[in-house]
């Protein structure tokens, strides 16, 4: 298994986007099912940064968009759609929520 590339993020939740229109379909309803509204959503944003750092300028802010960051079984996982960049990879994915501030590392591996 070889390090493919690593991203870390901080953002602070009070700059929080909290409408349906700054995520893609699917994102917005798992944040609302979620228990912490506020810390489910500045996790998402900040993994998805994350993810895009670790990518290691193969994906841009474009290509947010593409980018789902899914809580399943108390972690988070990531697809990125209409690309086969995932192909043979896999993400490692570590959060922390604090009162003013979410960060959240990805490191990009290969399977």
């Amino acid at each position: 298994m070889k390090i493919l590339g690593l991203g870390i993020n901080i953002i602070e939740r009070a700059d929080i986007p909290l409408n349906e229109s700054s995520y893609i379909k699917g994102e917005w309803g798992n944040v609302q099912t979620s228990i912490g509204e506020d810390v489910d959503l500045s996790t998402i944003i900040s993994i998805k940064e994350a993810f895009l750092k670790a990518s290691s300028d193969y994906l841009t802010s474009v290509d947010l968009t593409k980018v789902v960051v899914e809580a399943r079984d108390h972690s988070y996982h990531i697809s990125f759609h209409d690309s086969d960049f995932l192909v043979n990879k896999q993400c490692w994915i570590t959060t922390r929520a604090y009162p003013e501030y979410t960060i959240a590392s990805v490191t990009l591996v290969s399977a």
